[in-house]
């Protein structure tokens, strides 16, 4: 019997920009209308590294951290545009909305950049993107590879940084620890080491030698640390109530 063809249905139009010209007359689309979704191996870390650094900042209102939003570093070029998945910019107000930042505009750029790679995107960041923030003066630049199941890492070790040194980048000391499987090295933008391998990444406090906590972990701090001043409030109540029996004990004996 011979099947007829299916009908294939009539492809959309692309959908136009969401993005409105701006006073140049020039259309900037934002990260969301152009980047394609990450998979979890690039989400996950990205994720991650978002909130401990917001949350690291927290007390810092003039202190921008970023994830997800273009930078746009030419006028009049609506291709000139990169996205990294994590900066830091001080100077700039973190509490004004923006869908995507514009240098020529704010004045300002990161001192911080760090690129969660992937398969598509890895030898642009090793490449393209170091020459591209050299040439900016971002201070640190680091990239991190958790692509545990592609046929051969992407980047070895997968934790590596770069510091500007006389308008040039010189690597970051990045040491392995055997016994815990872990690379780390030192941000001195920051302030924190950044510790992890293929499957984990972290934010480390040197202060405390602890690492800056995710959302999940963060709740868990926030409960325990309301259960405990539940415990306390009970056991200071129960203080109080011994101490009133035992002075009403006192005065009893006394009327006696």
């Amino acid at each position: 019997m011979t099947m007829s063809p299916i009908a294939q249905p009539e492809l959309a139009p692309p959908p136009s920009p969401l993005s409105v010209p701006d006073a140049d007359g020039v259309c900037y689309p934002d990260a969301s209308e152009v980047c394609p979704i990450d998979t979890m191996l690039q989400y996950i870390p990205q994720s991650y590294m978002q909130w401990a650094l917001s949350n690291w900042y927290d007390a810092d209102p003039m202190t921008l951290v970023a994830s997800g939003m273009f930078i746009y570093y030419e006028q009049g070029n609506s291709q000139a545009s990169v996205g990294p998945d994590v900066y830091v910019i001080p100077g700039v107000s973190r509490d004004t909305p923006r869908r995507s930042y514009f240098m020529w505009r704010e004045e300002q750029v990161p001192t911080f950049a760090l690129e969660v790679v992937s398969l598509s995107n890895y030898r642009r960041d090793a490449e393209y993107k170091r020459e591209l923030y050299r040439s900016w003066g971002i201070t640190e630049y680091w990239l991190y590879d958790p692509n545990r199941d592609t046929p051969r890492p992407l980047l070895t070790p997968p934790l590596q940084g770069l510091r500007l040194v006389d308008g040039r980048y010189a690597d970051i000391p990045v040491v392995y620890d055997p016994a815990s499987g872990m690379y780390q090295g030192f941000s001195q933008v920051l302030g924190l080491a950044l510790r992890g391998n293929r499957e984990w990444f972290r934010f480390i406090n040197p202060a405390t030698g602890e690492a800056l906590p995710d959302p999940l972990e963060s709740e868990q701090a926030r409960q325990a640390a309301e259960a405990q001043r539940d415990a306390e409030r009970q056991a200071r109540a129960a203080a109080e109530a011994r101490n009133r029996e035992l002075q009403d004990e006192i005065r009893r004996l006394r009327n006696d």
